[in-house]
């Protein structure tokens, strides 16, 4: 029989208690029980429930980045990227797009952690700054950067990166 990795199952059983009632409407009793071990044994693996949630937010980032190497999205410098996206046309727009979407829709762990947080970003102005940072300012800033070096490289015409 395999060995369970409990501290993954704290992490994601967590994950969907927090989608489902809030942070606040979560106790470390609560993800205790909903692992199956004493509140004491959960204290070996984490110090905090706020340490709990860091690290959910910790390894999204992480999973993401993992999802993107599949996504096959350009890497290196943004000069050179930005011509790989040029030249690779609409349609690799569109593929990389849809995979990006469909991550964060399908994904078990993605779906729960945006769950998660379109939640309690009306409750917690910590969680709205990164609801914010995870889906709105990094990639209108990435997007920006791209735009503007494809402009600049006349891939685009003129216009605002940012738009």
């Amino acid at each position: 029989m395999a060995k369970r990795n409990t501290k993954e199952i704290i992490l994601f059983e967590s994950l969907k208690l927090f989608a489902d009632k809030g942070y606040d409407g979560v106790t470390v009793r609560d993800i205790a029980a909903e692992v199956g071990i004493k509140q004491s044994s959960l204290y070996k693996h984490y110090k905090s429930k706020q340490e709990i949630f860091d690290t959910l937010i910790d390894t999204m980032q992480s999973r993401f980045r993992d999802a993107s190497a599949s996504f096959q999205l350009p890497d290196g410098e943004l000069q050179e990227m930005a011509r790989e996206y040029a030249t690779g046309g609409n349609e690799v727009l569109k593929k990389i797009s849809s995979e990006i979407f469909h991550f964060y829709l399908k994904d078990p762990y993605a779906s729960q952690f945006r769950k998660m947080l379109s939640i309690e970003k009306y409750k917690n102005e910590e969680i709205d700054r990164i609801y914010r940072e995870v889906y709105i300012d990094a990639a209108i800033s990435y997007q920006a950067k791209l735009f503007e070096e494809m402009i600049k490289q006349g891939f685009m015409r003129q216009a605002s990166p940012e738009v």
